[in-house]
């Protein structure tokens, strides 16, 4: 049986309820301010009390293990899911992420999103352009250049 890595990531929240770090280890851990792991939406407000939504986590560590890794609070509408492929240069690709590729002779820019209706990852140009991403050659691949979060004039510059 084939193995799916189910990665997210999250843009980390300013106030962090379950790991209070300081802004020099924020810098030393989390580089590119995102944080790496399994995505927990919702959590109780006490070991034992009602599962109440407080904040949207990511959770470092063993996704099946509540002992091991640390928990972090991230912004939740920057939260993605790793859409199981790599970029050309070998970087996973998220949901969020701006990618750019070549298809019918045309390079091509948008950025990754999921489509429940179609049940796949595809490419949305901002313009109404959609470009599913089995519909992209292997071997041309995709060019990750940054996200929507961190980059959003990158999706202005390809209009």
């Amino acid at each position: 049986m084939a193995y799916r890595k189910t990665l997210y990531r999250g843009k980390l929240a300013e106030k962090q309820t379950q790991n209070a770090l300081s802004p020099e280890n924020r810098k030393k851990i989390f580089t590119d301010g995102w944080a790496y792991g399994f995505y927990v939406p919702e959590r109780s407000a006490t070991m034992f009390g009602d599962v109440k939504p407080l904040a949207s986590i990511i959770k470092t560590g063993d996704p099946h293990e509540l002992t091991t890794g640390m928990w972090f609070d991230v912004k939740e509408n920057t939260v993605g899911q790793y859409i199981g492929i790599d970029d050309a240069d070998k970087k996973p690709i998220f949901e969020g992420d701006i990618v750019k590729c070549v298809y019918c002779d045309k390079v091509f820019t948008g950025f990754i999103e999921w489509q429940a209706s179609e049940a796949r990852f595809l490419i949305y140009d901002g313009r109404g352009e959609w470009l599913p991403i089995d519909a992209i050659d292997d071997e041309i691949g995709l060019e990750i250049i940054g996200n929507m979060y961190d980059n959003p004039e990158l999706l202005k510059e390809a209009e």
